[in-house]
């Protein structure tokens, strides 16, 4: 049966999302692994399917690795996949254009391999790309849904992905007000390995705005080069 955490307002009234009040009602003391399996546990509640797998992913080399796997009331790490990505095209494409997709049918079923080793068959996915200033920086999937996917459900759940970014964001709002988020975007990059002329490749800016950014964040912290700068950011917790 079709269900989603949606109440629609009577008589033209507005659209109340449930599902949003869930959101922002997360305590801000959850560690980011915490949030991220309230936010899996929303979305299983909104837009039940039998498996759900969280992503993170960088849009520079097309590769991802695991972070949580949801499978009501069971949750596990999946820290252990990495770089699959290319396997699936339909996945890959889906993320690389940063589109909510629903794919079923035989010709994705056969595309599907032995990457995902999931305790089911898979016979249909949803695909939710979560992206901070249109850089996809993770994605989730529903294995099996259990209600009818719709137009409208897909554009909810791009509404969903949105206030999951703002969310995780809007949390840390109080130790990261010193930093913009381009600096933000920037120190995770550097912090996870990607030189100032990839990232400029990454975020389509030329590099010297790269080290503008770079430098603020230095003077901001006080620091002497990125690599002291990226420690900084982590002991204050800002980087994760």
């Amino acid at each position: 049966m079709y269900s989603t955490n949606v109440i629609i307002g009577i008589g033209g009234g507005s659209v109340i999302k449930i599902w949003q009040e869930q959101l922002f009602s997360i305590p801000h003391a959850y560690s980011v692994n915490e949030r991220f399996l309230e936010m899996m546990k929303i979305f299983f509640e909104t837009f039940p399917c039998r498996i759900m797998q969280l992503f993170q992913y960088s849009s520079f080399n097309g590769t991802f690795s695991g972070i949580l796997s949801y499978e009501h009331p069971n949750v596990q790490s999946i820290a252990y996949i990495h770089e699959m990505m290319a396997i699936n095209s339909y996945v890959h494409a889906a993320v690389e254009d940063n589109e909510v997709q629903f794919f079923t049918g035989s010709k994705f079923q056969t595309s599907i391999g032995n990457q995902f080793v999931l305790s089911e068959p898979i016979h249909n996915m949803l695909l939710v790309p979560f992206s901070m200033n249109g850089v996809v920086v993770g994605f989730m999937t529903g294995v099996n849904v259990q209600f009818q996917v719709t137009d409208d459900v897909l554009i909810e759940m791009r509404s969903f992905s949105d206030s999951c970014i703002h969310m995780l964001h809007t949390m840390d709002l109080g130790k990261t007000a010193q930093f913009t988020d381009k600096e933000l975007i920037i120190m995770q990059y550097i912090s996870n390995g990607y030189t100032t002329k990839e990232i400029s490749h990454i975020l389509h800016i030329v590099e010297s705005t790269v080290k503008y950014f770079l430098k603020n964040v230095m003077q901001k912290t006080n620091s002497q080069n990125r690599t002291e700068a990226v420690a900084k950011l982590f002991r204050m917790k800002i980087l994760q």
